[in-house]
């Protein structure tokens, strides 16, 4: 007890008070600290709702009932890894997580994408296994003559593929931002990209005639476009805009032989990043001059539920995209790509009548009968004037042959040859 002296209570002596304070800050952060753990587990059971992957991946998925002795062994650590993608709060984490070591680092958090002079965006892979691997093969870094002469021996088998199905077929081969904007790379690989020949330019140097001339590697046209505009919106992969309708008119009327029926209208519009899934929580934007298809009286239509023909596989393909030009008759156009399809395949429109567009990269998903009615309804019904495969420069080391695997294999159920090859197809 304190004394007391003239009525009033003495002030306890500094230790006692620094003891008080000391159990006060203690409650403080064990109450601070339950809050943080509390939190995720509390949003999670009250107000967590699914919402698709922030990130590029997939996220562990809740695990069945285990039917074996092995998998309750394994039950809890999947449990772990389910809570691990999915507790309350996470996708705001990592958001704010990747926003801070942009601002204080400019570091993306995936070595998929990277960040080159004057804010160009590059990316280096399609998987994050093979880190760099997409800029070394379209550059042609470390490339070998055996590599190069397989990618020759693909592009031609697919080009007489093609051309089995309509002669009047072509197979473009889009080089991709690293081999047009090298310069703009970070400086090791601007030394190597810069010292190496495109994998394109080997490829097309050792192609036969016959298929050289079905064959379009527009390296040349594209670095020329480079002076004037913008060939690769700076954040984008994929090729946008302008550019692709130069090299589409250019096919169509020099190569294919075709007549503009109609001149699309255009305009500058600002436009997100496609890499943007690599990095969620940094938003990065370019502008791009895009088409107004209406005003332009062509029907542009983008999904699967444009082709009611294709019924359940257009929407395994789901890159697909369909155009309708009711001024330019009733030639028929097929465009077979990979993702640098649907930017490109529209521009066709303004030379036919009706364009379609489907990617091949999702073909492998399909089962045989859907495979067999893909043949029949794309190469039969629809019964296209011309073909024009459009794949980006990166597929040429293995993506040429898993589309002649999927598209055309070994032994069918039975052949979808329809024309006598050599006849020449004409417009209707």
């Amino acid at each position: 007890m304190w004394a007391v002296r003239a009525g009033k209570r003495r002030e306890p002596p500094a230790p006692v008070r620094w003891a008080a304070l000391q159990r006060l800050c203690a409650r403080l952060f064990v109450a601070a600290f339950a809050v943080i753990l509390l939190t995720p587990a509390v949003v999670q059971l009250l107000v967590y709702r699914p919402t698709a992957p922030s990130e590029n991946r997939s996220l562990a998925t809740w695990p069945r009932a285990p039917r074996s002795l092995d998998e309750a062994w394994r039950l809890p650590a999947r449990v772990s890894a389910y809570i691990e993608d999915h507790f309350g709060g996470r996708t705001k984490m990592i958001v704010a997580h990747n926003r801070l070591r942009y601002a204080l680092f400019h570091e993306l958090p995936t070595e998929q994408v990277i960040e080159g002079k004057h804010q160009r965006l590059f990316l280096t892979s399609h998987s994050s296994h093979t880190p760099y691997a997409l800029i070394r093969n379209v550059c042609g870094i470390g490339v070998e003559n055996s590599e190069i002469a397989a990618a020759g021996g693909a592009a031609t088998a697919l080009i007489d593929h093609l051309r089995a199905e309509t002669p009047s077929s072509l197979l473009l081969l889009v080089p991709t931002s690293p081999v047009i904007y090298p310069e703009d790379l970070p400086d090791w690989l601007d030394r190597l990209c810069s010292q190496a020949e495109p994998t394109g330019v080997r490829v097309e140097a050792g192609l036969p005639a016959a298929a050289r001339s079905a064959w379009a590697y527009p390296l040349q046209q594209m670095l020329d476009l480079k002076r004037s505009m913008q060939v690769y919106p700076s954040a984008y992969f994929h090729w946008y805009g302008a550019p692709p309708r130069r090299i589409i008119e250019a096919i169509a009327e020099h190569r294919l032989g075709l007549v503009k029926h109609t001149e699309l209208s255009v305009a500058m519009q600002p436009v997100g990043s496609d890499l943007g899934q690599f990095s969620p929580g940094i938003r990065f934007t370019s502008s791009a001059v895009l088409p107004d298809w209406r005003r332009g009286g062509i029907d542009a239509c983008v999904g699967p539920t444009c082709f009611p023909e294709l019924g359940d596989i257009a929407q395994v393909l789901y890159d697909v995209s369909r155009y309708r030009n009711r001024n330019a008759g009733g030639t028929r156009l097929l465009v077979l790509s990979d993702s640098f399809g649907l930017h490109g395949a529209g521009y066709f429109s303004e030379y036919v009548g009706e364009v379609w567009h489907l990617s091949t990269s999702d073909l492998a998903r399909l089962s045989p009968d859907q495979l067999e009615r893909f043949r029949q309804i794309v190469f039969h019904d629809y019964d296209p004037d011309f073909i024009v495969g459009i794949y980006h420069d990166g597929a040429l080391l293995g993506g040429l042959r898993g589309v002649i695997r999927n598209l055309w294999p070994a032994n069918p159920s039975s052949t979808t040859a329809r024309r006598d090859s050599g006849g020449a197809t004409s417009p209707r």
